[in-house]
C-alpha cells in the first residue's frame, strides 16, 4: 500500500460497550490517534466520566461526551457498566444503551465526525449511512472468539463434539477446544446471547473491522475472520497502556533479591480465576515439587475455604517456609515477571498477563480458566508458528490438573538441558526482540491504521485496502 498523507484533523466519534474492559482500550486508542494529532469524541455514561477523565492524555484533543442512561426496570439505578451488574442484567444495560440513540444522533449531527468507531452499537449505521459517514466496528475481543461466536450463532444446535473440531478452512487446525471447554463456550454465548449477537451484527454491518491484536500472535487467524464476514479487517495493535504505577512492596523486593537469576517460579490468576480448595491445593503441591523457590498470587480464595491457612496443603507452609510465598492479594504483576530473579510465569493468559510475558524473557506455563484464556493459550502452545509456551495437561472432560503435570510443565521450561523448553525460550525471544524493537507497534499498525483510516474515509462504495 503506498503511503497516503494523514490528515491531523480528522475527527473519529468512539462509542464503545458500557464496560470498563471495552472503554480501556478505546481510550488507549484515542490517546495514540490523539497523539497524531486526531480530534476524538469519546462517548461513556456520564457516571463513568470522572473515572476516565485522568486516562485521558491529550485533553485539547480528546473530548468525552457523557450519555444519560435511562431508567430500566430490573436494572439498578446506579449501573453504568457490565461490572456494575451480573450477567443476567446485560439485556437491561443494552436497553439503557439504546435509550440513548437520539442523544448520539444528535451529538453526530453536531460534531459531524469523519467516522465512527464501535463495537456493538448495531443500530449506529441507520444514523451514519444517510450522512455518508463511515463505520468501524473496533474489537478488544479474541480473534478466535470472534470465530467460534460466528459459528455458534450460525447454527443454534452446534454441539460440543462440532467445536472441537476445526470448521473448513480453519487456519490453526491443532488449537481447537476440549470438550470442557467447548462446554464452557457454549453456556458463555448462551449467558451472554445478546452481546455477542450485537458483536457479530457489528462485525457485519460496518465498512472496516478493527481488532487490538498484531500478525505475529493472531497471525492468519485476523483474514479468515474477514472472510467470514465479507469485510476488510487491519489490525492497530494492542495498544497497551503504560500507567504509573506505585513500585513494588520493599519487603517483596528484598525477598526476590535473595535468589538467583531465572530461579523463581511466578504464578499469578487474573481475578475472575477460581478453583475449589482440592485443585489449589494440586497447584501448590505441583509448584512445591519443582524444588524451587516460588512466589504465588491469586486475586480470591478457593471457592470452599475461609482462609488462606485452610485452603493450603497440610505442612505446606513449614515446608517452604524461606524459600515460598502465597498471596491473596493483587501484586505489581508486570513488574514482577520482569524482574531478573523470576524464570518462569505460570499465568492464566489473560490479555494482559500475554503481553507481560511476550514483552519479557522469563519462560511460560499456561493454565487458562475464561474462554479467552484458553484460546489465547492454544495458540501460543499449540497451533501458532511460534510456540513460545508450555500448557499443562489437563483431564479433556473435567478440565482438572495433576500436580504431577504442573510440576512436569515447569521443569520442562527451566530446565537448560530440555530439547522442548530450548524451542520455547528461542521462539519467545524471538517475537520478545520483535516487539521491544523501538516503534514496532507504532510504525507497523498504528501508522498503517492511520492511513487505511484515511482511504475509507475518502472511499466511495464497497471498502477494501492492500497492505
Amino acid at each position: 500500500m503506498s503511503q497516503p498523507i494523514i490528515k491531523t484533523n480528522t475527527h473519529i466519534l468512539m462509542f464503545p460497550w458500557f464496560s470498563i474492559n471495552h472503554i480501556t482500550p478505546y481510550l488507549n486508542l484515542a490517546n495514540i490517534l490523539a497523539g497524531k494529532g486526531y480530534k476524538i469524541t469519546f462517548l461513556l455514561p456520564t457516571k463513568t466520566q470522572t473515572h476516565f477523565q485522568k486516562s485521558i492524555l491529550y485533553p485539547d484533543s480528546i473530548t468525552l461526551k457523557p450519555l444519560t442512561l435511562s431508567a430500566v426496570d430490573g436494572l439498578p439505578a446506579e449501573a453504568a457498566t457490565a461490572e456494575d451488574i451480573s450477567t443476567d442484567k446485560t439485556h437491561l444495560l443494552f436497553n439503557a444503551l439504546d435509550s440513548t440513540r437520539s442523544q448520539v444522533e444528535t451529538l453526530i449531527s453536531e460534531a459531524k465526525p469523519d467516522l465512527v468507531m464501535h463495537d456493538v452499537v448495531t443500530w449506529i449505521s441507520e444514523i451514519t449511512k444517510p450522512v455518508g459517514i463511515k463505520v468501524v466496528s473496533y474489537n478488544v475481543i479474541n480473534t478466535s472468539v470472534l470465530i467460534a461466536n460466528y459459528f455458534v450463532l450460525q447454527r443454534s444446535e452446534i454441539t460440543e463434539e462440532e467445536l472441537t473440531k476445526p470448521p473448513e478452512g480453519y487456519p490453526y487446525p491443532n488449537s481447537m477446544l476440549r470438550p470442557h471447554e467447548a462446554r464452557k463456550f457454549l453456556l458463555l454465548v448462551k449467558e451472554n446471547q445478546i452481546f455477542f449477537e450485537r458483536v457479530s451484527d457489528s462485525l457485519k454491518g460496518c465498512d472496516l473491522i478493527a481488532i487490538r491484536t498484531c500478525y505475529p500472535v493472531d497471525g492468519i487467524l485476523t483474514d479468515y475472520l474477514g472472510k467470514l464476514y465479507d469485510n476488510p479487517v487491519i489490525l492497530t495493535s494492542p495498544v497497551l497502556s503504560d500507567p504509573v504505577e506505585p513500585p513494588l512492596d520493599d519487603q517483596l523486593v528484598k525477598w526476590m533479591s535473595g535468589f538467583g537469576p531465572n530461579s523463581v517460579v511466578f504464578c499469578s490468576f487474573g481475578k475472575d480465576f477460581s478453583m475449589d480448595k482440592r485443585q489449589f491445593q494440586e497447584l501448590c503441591l505441583g509448584i512445591e515439587s519443582t524444588g524451587l523457590p516460588f512466589l504465588v498470587s491469586v486475586r480470591q480464595l478457593p471457592i470452599d475455604a475461609a482462609s488462606i491457612q485452610e485452603a493450603l496443603p497440610d505442612g505446606f507452609e513449614e515446608r517452604v517456609k524461606g524459600k515460598s510465598l502465597v498471596l491473596v492479594e493483587s501484586v505489581r504483576q508486570k513488574e514482577i515477571v520482569s524482574n531478573p530473579s523470576v524464570g518462569c510465569f505460570v499465568s492464566d493468559c489473560g490479555f494482559s498477563s500475554m503481553w507481560d510475558f511476550l514483552l519479557n524473557d522469563c519462560q511460560v506455563v499456561l493454565v487458562p480458566n475464561s474462554v479467552d484464556q484458553i484460546f489465547n493459550t492454544r495458540l501460543l502452545a499449540d497451533g501458532h508458528k511460534f510456540k513460545l509456551a508450555f500448557e499443562v495437561e489437563r483431564d479433556v472432560e473435567t478440565g482438572w490438573f495433576s500436580k504431577e503435570n504442573l510440576c512436569k510443565a515447569i521443569n520442562t521450561v527451566m530446565d537448560k538441558d530440555n530439547e522442548l523448553g530450548l524451542t520455547l525460550k528461542k521462539n519467545h525471544d524471538h517475537l520478545k526482540n520483535l516487539f521491544t524493537t523501538p516503534d514496532y507497534f507504532m510504525v507497523r499498525y498504528i501508522h498503517k491504521t492511520m492511513g487505511v483510516i484515511q482511504e475509507l474515509i475518502e472511499s466511495e462504495g464497497k471498502f477494501s485496502f492492500i497492505l
